[in-house]
């Protein structure tokens, strides 16, 4: 590592910190000031985080000696937030969450909630770029509810960096509205300071949604005005990423010339800074932009750097999206052998993504299961010291005059306490019971869960053949027109027209495997319109498998406009609004 970096443009701060180093007799008695070093020195790194992790590295090295010298915990957790600072802009997102979560505890015991909200928000963050929106969500509204109430700069600038990752959490959802209500917040926030820096990031989130709506000259307006500032202010990342989203804005106006030019500069800087994170985004931008110019070597080598990369930093979103062009790229070429494995890992992810939310729903309701407990704990401690209270009430009163009484009420009071003992071992029983039932239930998750994967890839098997058969089909057919029918070679062709056709065997084996998966899918789309017909039923189970209109076309040898009209029959006899409603009922059956 090449400390000589930074000994010449922080000398004098590390000359103040050598002071204190070899001091050690002054630690205890000035445990603010070694605080307050600290956190110099933590700014001194934050400084390099995004320009050189070498020198972030060695500062945080610096503030982590000095507090094992001393034994001072916050100077520890603030060098534990450094690095898990770096590993995150590295994209080594397991050491940050592991640097991250040590330093959490250690501000938990010291009671500092600022850096416990500061260390909350930047876990969120880590969540959001591995593609856990979720988790990052509700890590960042528990960083945004320690903020609530201080209105110093520093909580208030923190306050609107947390609205602006919310934001893009949201957004990454698919929850538009929601996501610009947060932006708009952050911005808010940030003018309530008058600080230009922090208005970059919400205002180039702004633009992104109005880029999503068709609003592309609103949406580059406020991408210019975001890169301005940024460059301005030496925000080289933030400027990087700006121009990523104005190339993501010419790509949706069909300008893929300029897309490319503008994601290959923004490649080029957020290269230099060594952000993985956003190099893979910009490989796949250039990646599907070279596709739509029909370059298809080169959208194959930024789609294959995009994959590698995102499969090594473990952010399954650009994963999903790389695979998914991959495909597309095969399928260009022709290519039908090497798409199956594609789709097949496809499908893969796009399962293990859903299974990650259920997950996630399950330990929620153990999360609520487990609150509603203690509350009743407590509900039912606060009803006993009530009783007990008002029984010793009674005894003063009348202990002299009605002894009697007072052996009914021990009395009373002894049997009250055999009826809880009771209850508390009925309670004890009902939750082993519940236990015992959540264990049998995981298991037979788990034996589901692998029943669905084997259907899974026999579905995306069968489905593979049949768009071979049917493209192998078309070919033979364009053979067939141009030639006599009575020729020999005619009839071959007719011989392997009927061979090649997609017969009721291959959609029995399709059916087979699908009901196994939605059991109750075709009886529960029936119930809604009796006079669904079989073409219709097959059109909605491919759309339940999250097909799209040309892979349709494809399987049941129709043209996509056949497809178009299939879905709009489906849409009036289920009286759905729009194409996009009638996708979202069908997945949701």
């Amino acid at each position: 590592m090449d400390y000589s970096i930074v000994k010449k443009s922080f000398l004098p701060q590390l000359l103040i910190f050598i002071v204190y180093f070899f001091n050690p007799s002054l630690s205890s008695a000035q445990e603010n000031k070694e605080d307050s070093i600290c956190r110099d020195f933590f700014n001194s790194a934050q400084k390099y985080f995004y320009k050189n992790h070498d020198s972030a590295f060695y500062f945080s090295q610096l503030i982590e000696k000095r507090a094992k010298e001393i034994n001072n915990k916050k100077c520890l957790a603030i060098a534990l937030t450094s690095y898990g600072t770096i590993y995150r802009n590295s994209g080594e997102y397991k050491k940050a969450l592991s640097a991250f979560d040590s330093s959490l505890t250690l501000f938990k015991q010291l009671k500092d909630s600022i850096w416990e909200a500061r260390t909350t928000l930047m876990i969120g963050s880590v969540y959001s770029e591995k593609g856990d929106y979720l988790k990052s969500i509700e890590l960042l509204m528990e960083s945004s509810r320690k903020y609530e109430g201080l209105n110093d700069d520093w909580s208030v600038r923190s306050r609107s960096r947390v609205k602006n990752h919310i934001g893009v959490a949201y957004y990454q959802l698919g929850d538009k509205e929601n996501a610009l209500v947060y932006f708009k917040e952050s911005l808010a926030d940030s003018k309530s300071l008058l600080d230009t820096t922090s208005f970059i990031s919400p205002l180039s989130n702004i633009g992104m949604i109005y880029g999503d709506l068709g609003n592309y000259n609103e949406a580059l307006n406020y991408y210019e005005m975001a890169r301005a500032i940024a460059v301005k202010t030496n925000n080289y990342l933030n400027e990087a990423q700006i121009v990523g989203n104005i190339g993501s804005t010419y790509f949706q106006l069909g300008d893929y010339e300029k897309s490319i030019q503008n994601r290959s500069k923004a490649l080029t800087m957020v290269k230099e800074l060594n952000q993985p994170n956003e190099i893979t985004r910009q490989y796949i931008g250039i990646a599907k932009s070279s596709f739509q110019l029909k370059e298809y070597n080169k959208a194959a080598l930024y789609a294959d750097s995009s994959y590698t990369l995102a499969k090594r930093i473990q952010a399954k979103d650009q994963v999903k999206e790389a695979l998914e062009l991959k495909i597309e790229l095969q399928l260009a070429l022709n290519n039908i052998d090497s798409s199956i494995p594609l789709f097949q890992e496809l499908i893969l992810y796009k399962d293990s993504l859903l299974t990650q939310e259920k997950i996630k729903q399950i330990a929620a309701l153990q999360v609520e299961f487990e609150t509603e407990k203690k509350e009743l704990k407590i509900e039912n401690q606060e009803k006993a010291l009530l009783l007990l209270s008002k029984e010793k009430q009674l005894q003063k009163l009348y202990y002299i005059g009605f002894s009697a009484i007072f052996i009914l009420v021990c009395l009373f009071l002894f049997l009250l306490y055999n009826r809880q003992k009771l209850k508390a071992k009925n309670a004890e029983m009902k939750e082993k019971l519940i236990q015992q039932d959540l264990v049998q239930s995981e298991l037979k998750n788990t034996q589901l869960e692998q029943d669905i994967a084997v259907h899974q890839q026999e579905i995306a098997a069968i489905t593979l053949s049949m768009i071979r058969k049917n493209e192998q089909l078309d070919k033979l057919k364009a053979q067939f027109s141009k030639l006599d029918q009575n020729d020999t070679k005619a009839i071959e062709l007719n011989r392997q027209m009927r061979e090649n056709e997609i017969a009721d065997i291959d959609w029995n084996n399709f059916n087979a495997h699908f009901s196994k998966i939605h059991p109750e899918f075709y009886d529960n789309l029936l119930e809604t319109n009796g006079t669904i017909t079989q073409s219709e039923l097959r059109t909605a189970a491919l759309i339940k498998m999250n097909l799209s209109n040309r892979e349709i076309a494809s399987i049941t040898g129709v043209n996509v406009r056949s497809v178009d009209q299939t879905k709009y029959r489906l849409k009036k006899k289920i009286a759905q609004e729009s194409e996009s409603s009638l996708v979202e009922f069908i997945r949701s059956i």
